[in-house]
């Protein structure tokens, strides 16, 4: 709610006068990134690779720091790790996973395409290049790159 809050703050103080359009919002960007981040994780972690390159093209081009997106997917295989453990266990409860019930909801359907044998794969790449990246080996979009194409193919 705060940002949404802000959001419209920026934009009752760029539009002093009259009414908001289109071109308003597209000109300072309200609200764009966080739903591109989000669209960007969904396609990945769903396997559409085409939608997730595509995406991260977007975030590139649109001077997102690829940092931010590395760690967005490296917080949603957590969160996969943690609702499949919990689920193989027994119900599923929000309140013990400290995670947000609508979070909770998305990552249920996601968790049964990835096996413990590729979710450890997963995290053992998500190691590897970030040292990787971290020394310089490779670049931080690389890093992202190599992680979303090890993620969206398609063996579990």
């Amino acid at each position: 709610m705060w940002q949404i809050h802000n959001e419209l703050s920026k934009l009752r103080t760029y539009k002093k006068e009259g009414i908001a359009n289109d071109h308003d919002l597209d000109l300072l960007q309200v609200g764009t990134t966080q739903a591109q981040i989000f669209s960007t994780i969904d396609a990945i972690f769903q396997k559409n690779s085409d939608k997730a390159f595509y995406n991260l093209l977007l975030h590139w081009q649109g001077g997102e720091h690829p940092q931010v997106v590395f760690n967005m997917i490296e917080m949603q295989l957590k969160n996969i790790a943690l609702v499949k453990e919990v689920k193989e266990v027994g119900r599923v409860n929000t309140e013990q996973l400290d995670v947000h019930p609508y979070v909770v909801k998305k990552t249920l359907a996601l968790i049964d395409k990835f096996s413990w044998d590729k979710l450890k794969n997963l995290y053992e790449r998500v190691e590897s290049l970030d040292i990787k990246n971290k020394t310089g080996v490779i670049s931080t979009e690389l890093a992202c790159e190599l992680l979303v194409a090890a993620i969206a193919s398609g063996n579990k």
